[in-house]
């Protein structure tokens, strides 16, 4: 099935306005004339679903469905939540204003909800050329802090949109494979597998069961590197899904997590787009995911506002913080992008992506110190693969070459199924052969010709090439990487990697392309969605 979408995508701010209130879903705001009401997390997710039912009852079940599910709560969390809800708003349920009891039934507006007329804000951004991995290869040579995506298992559990499952056999292992599914890890997934299976052999048309499914085998490949064809079964099943609900939005949310996987990253885009046209607005997996593949892209400012439509009790906004850490960081804006991974790395010693995300954003900046500081710190903590590839190049940087070939081995070990952290280790082996790389530059070859045009495979091919020590041609492979959507560059000028580069010519040219290419960017950010931190 083949997907398209428009080259540039169209904001919508939803307004409403209920009596003296002004409702902004997409914001998240609630403000009575000039003041802004502190209506936040589940109270505005329950006044956003009402809005969206106008003028009508709303039962228990169906508030439970719409705000809570897949979790599990009675009719009294609801009541309670109700009177969170009426006392941010100022409401008084004896004699309601917004909110009225209807004895038995559930809950009603008290007056129809106007909508307002939409503010549109278009960002447009070039698209590049080629396609990009989506196989989540978080590393140095092409770091995107995104790891939202891969939450993406868990999203539709925890998001909030799938409806609750019946009392009964299939219901029950169903419920058992979203909490495994929202684990998030390898062998709760495969745990997760199995149940979905289990319910599919019995009921084959469990769209439920088929969607879940299908996360989990692009989990296998895109999370816990498992071979490529399960991407292929986690495509079938979205597709499956798809034919008999074509408006579903975690089909299509799942659809682009497979084809994001599988490398085909241009199908995945617009399928992600549809899953945005279709899902509620409370829902922000897939805006995540398609704002992650925009900033691959090198479309930094549209990715900037999707990730600032994330509400900030979203489950995955942790790891949104990061992406959206990165977003500033590309754009230019370094004092904001610091404030947030040194939060995230302060709040969560856990989160092993941001124990590499901010000693590289220091280590980016020149701050060496610095970044070998908190390079210590984290080295206690739980790492991503990435964080040996800098420790590698910070060792680099001290001339210490032994120490770097030992980072690099220890990367390589973390993830032997990444070819880049073996490309690393043979390069700066002592006494390095070179025999290899022939045979490694046709094997890049071969991924782009299959579609996997990753801006990170022509880093890694200017690696090779000029360790071959063809500069001119090495310096056209950090050209293609551009020309594909990569823009970070204080990296090519920071990492020892690309040093021998540096001195060519055409290397300023192509930092010289990235700097029109993220001033086009900053110039389409709105003045709103600028961060008011000093640069």
């Amino acid at each position: 099935m083949d997907y398209t979408g428009p080259s540039n995508i169209v904001i919508h701010t939803m307004r409403y306005q209920l009596d003296d209130l002004t409702i902004d879903l997409s914001r998240q705001q609630v403000q009575r004339g000039a003041e802004l009401l502190n209506v936040s997390g589940l109270s505005f997710r329950l006044l956003a679903y009402m809005l969206q039912r106008g003028s009508e009852v709303v039962s228990f079940d169906a508030l439970i469905d719409g705000v809570w599910a897949p979790s599990v709560v009675n009719e009294e969390t609801v009541t309670q939540r109700i009177r969170l809800l009426r006392a941010a708003l100022g409401d008084d349920g004896r004699s309601p204003r917004y909110i009225r009891s209807v004895r038995g039934s559930g809950y009603q507006l008290v007056v129809v909800p106007q909508a307002l007329a939409a503010e549109v804000g278009e960002v447009r951004a070039q698209r590049q050329s080629g396609v990009s991995t989506g196989l989540r290869r978080w590393r140095s040579a092409g770091l995107l802090a995104v790891v939202a995506l891969a939450a993406t298992a868990a999203w539709w559990v925890i998001d909030g949109g799938v409806q609750r499952q019946p009392r009964g056999p299939q219901g029950d292992l169903l419920a058992r494979a979203d909490y495994y599914a929202g684990i998030g890890q390898r062998e709760n997934n495969e745990r997760a597998a199995a149940l979905y299976r289990q319910v599919l052999e019995a009921e084959p048309e469990n769209t439920h069961a088929e969607l879940g499914l299908s996360f989990a085998y692009s989990a296998k490949v895109c999370r816990y590197d498992g071979d490529g064809k399960w991407t292929e079964k986690a495509e079938s099943l979205a597709l499956r899904a798809l034919d008999g609900e074509p408006d579903n939005y975690r089909a299509h949310e799942a659809l682009g997590y497979a084809l994001d996987c599988r490398g085909q990253v241009d199908a995945a885009i617009s399928a992600y787009r549809r899953a945005v046209a279709l899902a509620p607005p409370q829902q922000s997996g897939s805006r995540t995911a398609l704002a992650y593949l925009l900033a691959q892209r090198g479309e930094l400012a549209q990715a900037l506002a999707m990730n600032l439509s994330v509400r900030d009790d979203d489950p995955g906004q942790t790891f949104n913080d990061l992406q959206l850490a990165r977003n500033y960081e590309l754009l230019g804006y370094p004092a904001a992008a610091e404030t947030l991974y040194a939060r995230s790395f302060a709040l969560y010693p856990d989160n092993l992506f941001s124990n590499v995300a901010y000693p590289r954003s220091l280590f980016l900046q020149g701050r060496y110190s610095q970044a070998r500081t908190v390079l210590e710190r984290a080295g206690a903590r739980p790492v991503h693969p990435d964080f040996w590839e800098l420790q590698g190049e910070m060792a680099l940087l001290q001339g210490d070459r032994q120490r770097a070939l030992a980072s690099f081995r220890k990367a390589h070990e973390a993830r032997p199924s990444d070819p880049y952290f073996d490309t690393l280790l043979r390069l700066y082996r002592v006494p390095r052969a070179d025999e290899w790389i022939p045979q490694r530059l046709a094997a890049l070859a071969e991924q782009r010709a299959q579609g996997v045009d990753a801006s990170s495979l022509w880093l890694e091919q200017a690696l090779l090439l000029q360790a071959q020590g063809a500069t001119p041609d090495a310096v056209d492979a950090l050209q293609a990487a551009v020309d594909r959507g990569y823009r970070d560059s204080a990296y090519l000028l920071v990492s020892p990697l690309f040093a021998d580069l540096r001195g060519a010519p055409e290397f300023t040219q192509v930092i010289d392309h990235i700097g029109d290419a993220v001033h086009t960017q900053r110039e389409l950010v709105p003045p709103e969605l600028r961060p008011q931190v000093p640069l």
